[in-house]
Formats: C-alpha cells, sequence, structure tokens
C-alpha cells in the first residue's frame, strides 16, 4: 500500500472505531438510571411489604369464635381465644367438655373464678352436667366436697333431672342418697312426674312403696297429675283409689279436672257429679265449671243448674259467672256485675 491510500483508510477506520465508542458511551447513562430506577423501585416494594406486615402482626385477631378448635388450647389460650365470656352458651359448652377431658382441674378454677353469687353458681351447675356426661361419679365427688351447700345441691339437683333424662330409675336412686335438704322432696315429685313419660306404670308402682305417708301422698299427685294429661280417666281412677281426701288429694283433682276439661268436659263432669259432699267437690266443681264456660257456655250453664248440693252448686256457679263476666264484652261486664245472681 502507498502512502496516498494508507492516509484514507486509516482515518476511515479511525472514525468508525471513534463513532462506535461515542455510541457506547451514549448509552449508558440510560441503562445506569434504569437500573437505579429498578433497584428503588424493588427496595420500595420490600419496604412496603414489611410495613403492611408489621401491621397485621400488630392487627388484633378478629377471628369468629366459632372457628376456634379448643380442644388444642390450654386453659389460659382459649379463654384469651373465645373471650371472658366465651360468646356463645354452646361453645362455653364445647370448651367445658374438652377442659373435664384433658384439664379438669383447669375447668374447676375457672368455675370458682367466676364472680360470686348467681354467675358462679350457674357456672358450676353447667360444669357439674358437662362433667356427667362421661364421668357422672367425677362430678359428683367434685360437688360433694364444695363448702357452698346452696350451690351443691342445685347443681346435684341438675345432674339427677338430667339423668332422668334417660334412667329415671338411677336418677331417682340418685336423688335418695344425696343430702338435698327442702330441695329433695320437690325433686323427688318432679323426677316421678318426668318418669311418667317413659313409663307410668313403672312411675305409679315406685310412688306407692313409698314409706312416708305425705311423701307418698305428694308423689302420687304429681304422678296423677302426669297421667291425666294423656289418660284423664286413668287418673281420676288414680287418685280415687289411691289418695286421700286431704290437701294433696284435692290438688290432685284439680289438676286431673283441668286436663279432663280440655278433652272431656262433660265425662270430666259426670265424674266431678258422684263426688260426694265436701271440699273436693266444691273445688272440683268450680274448676270445672269455670273451664268449660270457656268453651261451651250454654253447657256449662246446664250441669251446673243440675248440681244438688248446695256448697257445689255455689262454687260452680260463682266460677261460671266469673267466666261469664270475661267473655262479655265490656257494657254486658258491667251490668252482669251489678245484677245479682238468682237463688238456687
Amino acid at each position: 500500500m502507498n502512502s496516498k491510500t494508507a492516509i484514507p483508510t486509516i482515518f476511515f477506520l479511525s472514525a468508525s472505531v471513534l463513532g462506535f465508542l461515542i455510541w457506547q458511551n451514549s448509552d449508558r447513562p440510560n441503562k445506569l438510571e434504569d437500573s437505579v430506577s429498578a433497584t428503588h423501585n424493588t427496595r420500595s416494594r420490600n419496604d412496603n411489604q414489611r410495613t403492611l406486615d408489621g401491621r397485621q402482626s400488630n392487627r388484633p385477631n378478629h377471628r369468629n369464635p366459632r372457628e376456634t378448635t379448643p380442644s388444642h388450647l390450654s386453659e389460659k389460650a382459649a379463654r384469651a381465644a373465645l373471650g371472658e365470656q366465651f360468646m356463645e352458651p354452646d361453645q362455653r359448652q364445647a370448651w367445658l367438655r374438652e377442659m373435664v377431658k384433658h384439664d379438669p382441674e383447669g375447668a374447676i378454677r375457672w368455675v370458682e373464678q367466676r364472680q360470686e353469687g348467681s354467675e358462679r353458681g350457674e357456672a358450676t351447675r353447667e360444669l357439674a352436667l358437662v362433667w356427667t356426661e362421661t364421668d357422672l361419679e367425677a362430678a359428683l365427688a367434685w360437688l360433694q366436697n364444695m363448702p357452698d351447700l346452696s350451690r351443691r345441691q342445685s347443681a346435684q339437683s341438675s345432674i339427677c333431672a338430667q339423668l332422668a333424662n334417660s334412667d329415671a330409675p338411677a336418677a331417682l336412686a340418685l336423688a335418695e342418697t344425696l343430702e338435698l335438704g327442702a330441695q329433695k322432696s320437690s325433686l323427688l315429685e318432679n323426677l316421678a312426674a318426668q318418669w311418667v313419660g317413659r313409663d307410668a306404670d313403672a312411675a305409679l308402682a315406685w310412688a306407692k312403696e313409698r314409706s312416708d305417708p305425705n311423701e307418698r301422698e305428694r308423689v302420687l299427685g304429681r304422678v296423677a297429675a302426669a297421667v291425666a294429661q294423656k289418660s284423664p280417666l286413668e287418673a281420676a281412677n288414680l287418685v280415687a283409689s289411691e289418695m286421700s281426701d286431704g290437701p294433696e288429694g284435692t290438688s290432685a283433682i284439680v289438676s286431673v279436672v283441668y286436663h279432663w276439661a280440655q278433652q272431656d268436659p262433660a265425662a270430666a263432669a259426670q265424674w266431678v257429679s258422684a263426688f260426694p259432699e265436701g271440699n273436693i267437690g266444691k273445688e272440683a266443681a268450680g274448676n270445672l265449671a269455670g273451664l268449660w264456660a270457656e268453651k261451651d257456655f250454654d253447657a256449662a250453664d246446664e250441669w251446673v243448674a243440675s248440681l244438688t248440693d248446695p256448697s257445689t252448686y255455689a262454687a260452680a256457679k260463682i266460677a261460671l259467672d266469673q267466666a261469664e263476666i270475661r267473655l262479655a264484652t265490656p257494657a254486658e261486664a258491667a251490668d252482669k256485675e251489678t245484677t245479682p245472681a238468682p237463688a238456687h
């Protein structure tokens, strides 16, 4: 190559290299700017995520208590998760079931931490009933050592009532072994009446075997009232054959008449009319007249007029007039109250 052609060639190559370098350098600021921007955006996103996570970690837990599983929680954790009042009674009972299974002492502490009075009494009863479902003996042992007599007796009575739903004889046997004070008599009566719904004959046989005459009368009266709800005639025969003319017998007759009047007042009237003179006849006639009048006043009025015993008639007539006033319009009622009853 001669000198004339070499110089232009070198100049051309130098210009090309210089142009390439200029082009490279002109693009680098943009790339650097993009890189810085991307790094900034990434850091911002990370900072925002950390802020969000921090807010979420400080946010109170508003989960629905129904989603909490008490069986996997300690007493303290369960109370914290469900709240001091445990929100719903069914949730509290579910928690207590788990506690008596895994930590009965914790359940007892929960009861004793309730406010003294009705709140603690209700908590005692609630725990006793839940505990009875799985371990009757343990529940009774806990109550037996309880110094608060009223709270103990109330919970023991509730256990007997719950047990009677599935095994009335066992509930009655248990009740007789417990020191229930004044509650015992009424509890035995209630359990016997509850038994009627499952086995009336067995309940009646148990009532007849009571050795204490007063207790026998009271229990028979409750059994008769329970029987009367389904078979008033059978209950009437029970009262007539097994009960005396005392207060318990009178109360049982009134109960039988009440249920019988709802189903067949004419048949009830025939039974009441056969009563001898005395307080029982007056009580029964008065109750029947008032109940019958609300169903069929004319029929009740005709029956009352047929009564021959003066004292029985007077009691029935008073009840009839009172029913007439209740059924009358305001004007008729005012007129009736000022009009004397005719002599019988």
